[in-house]
């Protein structure tokens, strides 16, 4: 059998890498191939179900706010959307490639800042096993573009520029920037990278700028933008930017603290207990550990490693929503991977094993990470509408409700108002729906149609009001030509029936 396959170890060896790649993606990410569009997926597909090939570029390229300028990634999604209609699983598909190629990509940057391969295919195949970072944009098939195709043109401009092909790396980073604006922080980290010595001979500030100055300039307009929209936000107190210390703390300070809980998500506490016993090994033996060899690249590396990892979290910290949302992590995730890979090998070096020794226990705490973000994101994926993760819960919520709906009306009249109730508290429909009524819009390619909760009623002597102003900002008083039709929720098995005005009251009378 060796002989067999002596003349194909060569092509064997190099799709090794990949192929083990492509099936740590398949096999964690597999329940996730059954999860509609959801939530702000919605919004895009009902303006681009109803415009036509004008309007939609124009929504596509419309400028709205800094922080929300994707039109490549809608660009993107627009002719996948084209190609291919209301598919979820073509468009996972292609986000999980894109993963893939993530994956590929920041193994080479990794082995050529650090010069070592072993290093940089771990920390790239733990990097796309993280579950619980990239559940989220993974679980948005339409949108998810942003965040996955984000990542894929920062990478490729990162690797440009380690390849001395500055003109291609730029052109990556303006692709990354209308992605997703978020990757702004790049130049800056080529900056450190530069002045901190990584490429054998520190620079001055003034080498690394002439190196360097095309990037800075392809963000000039982004900064315009920014600068402009932060004073618009400062005066009109705008949700998303928040110049606050309180803010800014908060979120730093969440991000600081959530990533070593975020290493091992079904397992939360082997990060810190791993952490903490390293330390004893560190307080106990550390005379034997050198001048800092256990890290590839030495000190400086580690110091770059973790300036990426404080810089690339810079735009999410003053966005005033970020706390909680764990796929911020996304562009400063591969350089904690690797802190956390320099100090598990550093403790490894107090115990004088071989270099195959060590690359045994580092393949081992790789098992066990991949292990561990699987066990997490099937086990959300069991619990379905009581799983802790909005997206699972909003997933299986779409997955019940929709054919449910479409089985019993499979058209609606004009002016009709869907009415829920018996919705549990942590299943947000308004969300789900996008805006409340984006996506049964787009089923039913029927606008007028809205959406309420029966608690979000509001009966007074010249009719009922509909406020769910804390979900979508519409305040809606409907008029004697509206239909109205009950939605049960029924502990996951809804009851679907058409009601009336006096019949809404005496049920929103009891609640």
């Amino acid at each position: 059998m060796s002989s067999f396959l002596r003349p194909y170890y060569p092509i064997l060896r190099k799709l090794g890498f990949p192929l083990l790649l492509a099936a740590v993606i398949l096999a964690l990410y597999r329940p996730m191939f059954g999860y509609p569009f959801i939530s702000d997926d919605w919004i895009a597909l009902h303006q681009f179900s109803t415009m036509g090939l004008r309007e939609s570029l124009q929504y596509i390229f419309k400028f709205s706010t800094v922080f929300d300028y994707r039109p490549l990634g809608y660009l993107y999604s627009f002719l996948v959307f084209k190609a291919f209609g209301l598919q979820a699983p073509v468009f996972r598909a292609f986000l999980l490639f894109f993963h893939f190629l993530n994956g590929i990509i920041l193994a080479r940057v990794i082995e050529r800042i650090l010069h070592e391969r072993f290093i940089a295919r771990v920390a790239a195949i733990m990097y796309v096993a993280s579950t619980a970072v990239h559940l989220q944009p993974l679980s948005w098939p339409f949108i998810g573009i942003s965040d996955l195709g984000g990542m894929f043109f920062f990478l490729l401009s990162f690797w440009f520029f380690l390849q001395n092909r500055r003109v291609f790396s730029v052109l990556f980073l303006g692709a990354a920037l209308f992605v997703k604006p978020s990757t702004c922080m790049l130049p800056v980290i080529l900056f450190i990278y530069l002045v901190s010595g990584m490429e054998g001979e520190r620079l001055s500030f003034k080498e690394a700028w002439k190196k360097l100055w095309l990037h800075f300039m392809m963000l000039l307009p982004f900064t315009v933008s920014l600068i402009f929209y932060a004073g618009i936000s400062i005066s009109n107190n705008l949700e998303r930017f928040s110049p606050s210390p309180v803010d800014l703390f908060r979120n730093s300070f969440y991000f600081y603290y959530k990533a070593p809980f975020t290493l091992f998500p079904s397992n939360p506490g082997f990060a810190v207990i791993a952490m903490l016993l390293a330390c004893l090994v560190f307080f106990r033996r550390g005379k034997r550990f050198g001048s800092g060899a256990a890290v590839p690249g030495g000190r400086r590396a580690c110091a770059f490693i973790f300036s990426w990892f404080i810089i690339a979290l810079v735009p999410v910290a003053v966005l005033r929503n970020s706390a909680e949302l764990s796929y911020y992590l996304t562009y400063s995730w591969p350089a904690f991977l690797l802190l956390f890979l320099f100090f598990f090998r550093r403790a490894l070096r107090c115990f004088d094993y071989s270099a195959q020794r060590e690359k045994f226990f580092i393949f081992l705490l790789a098992c066990f990470f991949v292990f561990s973000s699987g066990v997490y994101l099937y086990s959300e994926d069991s619990k379905k509408l009581d799983s802790k993760e909005q997206m699972v819960r909003g997933a299986y919520f779409l997955n019940t409700i929709r054919p449910r709906l479409q089985n019993a009306w499979p058209a609606l009249p004009e002016k009709v108002t869907l009415v829920f109730t018996g919705i549990d508290s942590n299943i947000n429909i308004y969300w789900y729906f996008a805006q409340a009524h984006h996506a049964l819009r787009t089923w039913y390619g029927n606008e007028t149609i809205e959406v309420c909760k029966l608690e979000d009623i509001f009966f007074t002597p010249s009719g009922m009001i509909f406020d769910p102003s804390d979900d979508c900002g519409l305040i809606i008083q409907p008029d004697s030509g509206t239909h109205f039709y009950l939605v049960d929720w029924n502990k996951g098995d809804p009851v679907l029936r058409a009601t009336t005005p006096k019949e809404l009251q005496e049920l929103r009378a009891v609640l």
